[in-house]
């Protein structure tokens, strides 16, 4: 496996491991820590696939699944994790089968560099 591709997975694996360990709320996971689980996958996700995988807009609809208020907390149905620990073993699934893609968008390959001697 090449180191690119083993990083991937590691960060993937890591980011199911915090998801796993999201403070559970009657039949539901914390809120805020559901939301900086999403920015940070995102991110991940950016970087492996970028910006335009359709994985990452998987993942955005979590944000957008419905939230309970109870006793004074907000909280994920327990659905939306198991909704997130979905996509992100697809995502190594994919990886470990297909490999890093390839056609990756470069975010900066539209820009100048300009050396000043």
């Amino acid at each position: 496996m090449n180191d690119r591709k083993e990083k991937s997975i590691e960060l993937l694996q890591l980011q199911l491991t915090k998801l796993k360990n999201i403070q559970k709320i009657e039949d539901g996971y914390n809120r805020t820590e559901v939301l900086e689980w999403i920015t940070s996958t995102v991110l991940i996700l950016e970087g492996i696939f970028g910006k335009e995988s359709l994985k990452i807009n998987e993942i955005e609809k979590i944000r957008n699944t419905k939230i309970i208020f109870s006793q004074g907390l907000n909280y994920y149905k327990a659905s939306a994790v198991t909704m997130g620990e979905s996509i992100l073993q697809s995502c190594i699934d994919q990886i470990e089968k297909l490999g890093i893609p390839s056609n990756v968008k470069d975010e900066g390959k539209d820009k100048i560099n300009l050396t000043i001697i």
